[in-house]
C-alpha cells in the first residue's frame, strides 16, 4: 500500500536524498493511497446498498409467490 518502506531502504542503501522532497512524496503517495481507500469503500457501500435492493426484491417476489401456492391451495 505506501510505498514508505521502499522509500526508506533506498535512503538507507545509498541513495541519499533531500529530506525535504522525500517527505513531499511521501506525504503524496499516503494521500493517494488514502483517496483509493475512499473511493474503494464508496464502491463497497454501494454494492452493498444494491444487494440489499436485491434481496429485498428476491423477497418480495417469493412472498407474492407464496401467496399465490396458498391461495391456489385453498381454490382447489
Amino acid at each position: 500500500m505506501f510505498n514508505w518502506t521502499e522509500a526508506y531502504i533506498n535512503q538507507s542503501v545509498g541513495s541519499f536524498e533531500d529530506p525535504e522532497k522525500l517527505l513531499d512524496r511521501l506525504v503524496e503517495e499516503m494521500t493517494q493511497d488514502s483517496m483509493r481507500m475512499r473511493q474503494a469503500s464508496a464502491q463497497a457501500t454501494a454494492s452493498q446498498r444494491q444487494m440489499a435492493a436485491r434481496t429485498a426484491n428476491a423477497q418480495a417476489a417469493a412472498d407474492q409467490w407464496l401467496r399465490r401456492a396458498e391461495l391456489a391451495r385453498l381454490t382447489a
